[in-house]
């Protein structure tokens, strides 16, 4: 971005590691760790699906919880179509466990709906909260260029290098998806890393310029010093094109709803300049808020993977 604010043209390569640069991420995604270090910590049945505990040492040596949510028809011996839930504002649990929270327990549904699910937890909250509040935790990563996104991305894309490696996973139908933070986890992490398939964000599309600038709507984690150099959300979620996207603000989301139908129509046009227009959507079901729609996601994810899997069939 030009200082009068217009955009410059920059290859994609260029705006990934803009955005690793603003974020502050400590994870090279054409270089990454050999090894992923994880401790197995227990297991248990929770309605069906079986619940599995993990510490991932992450790039500091902090161990990030995260769970491995198994379906009732999992098998070692077969490879599965895979989702990475990430959370928002709150605690993993909520994503888990939790359906009256907004998070809905989202993961669990995924998990219920036939896909093996990850979830993760984010720094300062829930078993990370003794590192400190979120607000803190990224003045303090200001002080060498970071931010707590930065963090928290990085602390994803460690958990996505596990995800890969594991031999009953379907490399080529593995989804993202989450609400407010994490949706911008989603729509990042998908960004920056091809080996996504498909991706459902919830309740963060719109500005950073206005959302999260002029309107000063939402948490100032989400204010990433210089992140405008590189462009706004519309350009960072385009990166994902030709690939699955669908975008859900609810008709009572917190998110403004002319931010986001106004990003969207700019993502649109750069999947259709792509030849992907019929692959990223947008909804605004009514009477939603700012929470997560676990029923919308997981159709969206079996229309997409089958989708996926009929063009691999049936190439053009």
């Amino acid at each position: 971005m030009t200082p009068g604010g217009t955009q410059t043209a920059v290859s994609k390569r260029d705006l990934i590691y803009g955005l690793i640069s603003a974020f502050g991420i400590s994870f090279d995604p054409e270089s990454p760790p050999l090894a992923i270090a994880a401790r197995f910590l227990k297991e248990e049945d929770h309605e069906g699906v079986r619940v599995r505990s993990f510490l991932l040492r992450g790039y500091d040596d902090v161990e990030i919880p995260f769970y491995e949510l198994r379906p009732a028809e999992f098998s070692e011996t077969n490879t599965h179509s895979t989702i990475i839930c990430f959370s928002g504002h709150g605690n993993v649990d909520q994503l888990v466990y939790d359906a009256s929270s907004y998070q809905r327990a989202g993961a669990m549904e995924f998990a219920r709906g036939g896909f093996l699910t990850y979830a993760m937890e984010n720094r300062g909250m829930g078993d990370l909260g003794y590192l400190g509040d979120h607000i803190r935790i990224d003045a303090v990563a200001r002080l060498t260029g970071g931010s707590w996104m930065g963090e928290i991305l990085t602390d994803a894309f460690y958990i996505l290098s596990f995800v890969y490696d594991r031999p009953y996973v379907d490399v080529n139908r593995i989804g993202a998806a989450g609400v407010s933070t994490g949706g911008a986890l989603s729509m990042f992490v998908s960004a920056m890393d091809a080996r996504i398939s498909a991706v459902f964000v919830q309740g963060y599309l719109g500005s950073y310029r206005t959302t999260f600038g002029m309107r000063g709507n939402h948490h100032e984690c989400n204010n990433v010093a210089g992140l405008l150099k590189y462009g706004d959300m519309a350009e960072f979620a385009s990166l994902t094109a030709p690939r699955s996207l669908l975008f859900v603000n609810g008709s009572r989301d917190i998110f403004f709803p002319e931010d986001a139908r106004k990003a969207f129509e700019l993502v649109r046009t750069r999947y259709r300049a792509v030849g992907g227009e019929d692959r990223v959507d947008f909804r605004a079901p009514t009477g939603v808020a700012h929470e997560f729609s676990p029923e919308i996601a997981t159709r969206f994810f079996i229309l997409s993977f089958r989708d996926l899997a009929s063009r691999r069939m049936h190439p053009l």
